[in-house]
């Protein structure tokens, strides 16, 4: 009776691993396959066997081409400004003094030149700005200024831009904010920017147009 007892316990393993062997020869059973009129089966698990030598070579990978990215689309806008800006510190004091201005508040006007780059696949636009601005024209005075400014649009609508800017006092760093609204085909721009310069600044508020340019005239 012992070896009797030792043969069945040895058989043990193999009843218990019996139902998953039914169960993966029903898997890969030739009735399965397309061959015979079946649905494709699913994908082989990981121990299946391995796939011929041929279907194993390994082939060069394909490479990125230029033609392969998403287009972005490019278009420029243009349109006039209007506002009005406010001198701060030894800026101020320059004006006044030597333009005899009667304020350090001065109206602004102006024209606006964008150009937008806009991934097709994504609603943000990165832009460019140049802005040609007369100030002073309240008070009689023409002072002449220029910003060029370089930031993104996000797809709501809101931009931030920054970049170099000159006056007759100099060089200075401009830095501006803002949003544009849309109505039909015209975008109102509405921001608020401030001149960084040595002894001083230029706090800006500025509103204006755009047009989509198809003329090519600016």
């Amino acid at each position: 009776m012992k070896p009797i007892r030792i043969a069945l316990l040895s058989l043990l393993p193999l009843l218990l691993a019996l139902p998953c062997l039914v169960r993966a020869q029903g898997q890969f059973a030739p009735r399965d396959y397309p061959e015979y009129g079946a649905p494709v089966p699913p994908p082989p698990p990981a121990y299946a066997p391995a796939a011929p030598y041929a279907s194993r070579v390994r082939r060069p990978r394909p490479t990125a081409t230029p033609d392969d990215e998403a287009p972005v689309s490019a278009v420029d806008f243009g349109g006039p400004r209007v506002g009005v800006a406010y001198l701060t510190g030894a800026v101020a004091d320059s004006y006044v003094n030597s333009l005899n201005a009667s304020s350090p508040a001065m109206a602004l006007f102006g024209w606006q030149m964008e150009w937008d780059w806009r991934p097709v696949r994504n609603s943000d636009a990165f832009v460019m700005e140049f802005i040609p601005m007369v100030g002073g024209l309240d008070q009689g005075l023409c002072i002449p200024s220029a910003s060029y400014l370089v930031g993104m649009r996000d797809g709501r609508m809101w931009e931030f831009g920054a970049g170099p800017s000159w006056a007759p006092g100099g060089l200075a760093y401009t830095v501006a904010l803002g949003h544009t609204f849309v109505a039909g085909g015209i975008r109102v721009p509405l921001d608020v920017s401030y001149r960084f310069s040595k002894g001083g600044g230029n706090l800006g508020l500025t509103l204006g147009f755009n047009i989509f340019n198809n003329l090519g005239l600016f």
